[in-house]
């Protein structure tokens, strides 16, 4: 295995937080869509669907699947919170449609984070629940939409229902 990356990437969208867990291991791709809700008692619950990807991308180099990671793997992976993507992406249209009014009346950092910040209690919760699943955070950015964790392949594969 030496040599080779590993890349997870995770990213969370929408209101009720879906996940989009991809994953390359040793070149071979395999996705899940994955879908996180808050539950009444503020628990994260996560559920899983695997989706074929294809094994090669346009001009690239067949893949070989040599199987899962060991689960003692590390990993360094992100997740990417989104309640508002929907909101984000219609404010972005608007900047840049001529019949809007807000046509090239352009964000700041400070409005955008002010109106478009992901909310401390789902923060809380993603958070909570990736901690408690035994992952270790490396960083997270002001906005809190983006998580960074230090993990193993067990710890992913067991908190992402990832096989």
């Amino acid at each position: 295995m030496a040599g080779r990356s590993v890349t997870r990437s995770i990213f969370v969208a929408s209101a009720v937080i879906g996940l989009v867990l991809m994953i390359i291991e040793a070149g071979a791709g395999v996705a899940a869509d994955t879908s996180a809700t808050l539950d009444p008692s503020g628990q994260f619950q996560l559920t899983a669907q695997t989706i074929p990807v294809p094994e090669t991308a346009s001009g690239a180099p067949a893949a070989t699947l040599l199987g899962p990671l060991p689960g003692s793997t590390p990993l360094l992976i992100d997740v990417g919170i989104d309640e508002q993507l929907q909101n984000k992406q219609a404010a972005v249209g608007a900047i840049y449609d001529s019949a809007s009014p807000s046509y090239h009346h352009f964000y700041t950092d400070a409005t955008w984070d002010a109106q478009f910040s992901v909310a401390q209690a789902t923060y809380d919760a993603v958070a909570n629940q990736l901690v408690a699943d035994g992952m270790q955070m490396a960083y997270s950015d002001q906005e809190r939409d983006l998580i960074e964790l230090n993990a193993t392949a067990a710890q992913v594969d067991r908190a992402f229902d990832v096989t």
